[in-house]
């Protein structure tokens, strides 16, 4: 599939749900999560805000299959989009448009999560994460997460656990 066909079928798909949730569209929209974090934050790529839902769309252009239920980068975008923009009474969507890449549950894959257990996700493991990031000497835990880290040939944990792994 080309490039502007992936970007076709996403944008086909975001006018799609705007329509069905009669909601406010914002495209590449900064979100932050100061409550967690002032050094936790992200830019989604499409945020769609209807009467009781929030729905954060994201594309994925490439051909590794990316799982969408629990996806950290798409619950910390819902977050940020929750605070700004939701209650204890939204429900959060949050999707993956994937054209490109084959995954067994399709090209667009969608998860739901209610606002109080996105946040309680919030505050119980990603605000761990992100204190621990602080501290004087933070722990490295190696895994299949490291193979997209631009820090891996710098990283003594990565080099002695999964280098010959990932290489």
């Amino acid at each position: 599939m080309r490039m502007i066909a992936c970007a076709e079928t996403y944008v086909e798909y975001i006018h799609k749900r705007k329509e069905e949730l009669n909601a406010k569209m914002l495209i590449e929209e900064k979100v932050y999560m100061d409550e967690i974090s002032t050094k936790c934050f992200g830019t989604a790529d499409t945020i769609l805000i209807g009467e009781d839902r929030i729905a954060v769309i994201d594309l994925k252009s490439g051909k590794w299959g990316v799982d969408v239920e629990r996806n950290k980068q798409l619950m910390i975008y819902g977050l940020g989009a929750l605070a700004r923009y939701g209650d204890e009474n939204t429900t959060m969507e949050l999707t993956i448009v994937q054209p490109r890449g084959w995954h067994k549950d399709g090209p667009i894959r969608t998860y739901e999560i209610s606002a109080t257990n996105l946040v309680d996700w919030g505050y119980n493991d990603l605000k761990q994460a992100t204190d621990a990031c602080d501290e004087e000497n933070p722990r490295f835990v190696a895994g299949d997460h490291c193979k997209f880290c631009n820090a891996k040939a710098d990283c003594d944990t990565y080099k002695t656990t999964l280098g010959e792994k990932y290489g």
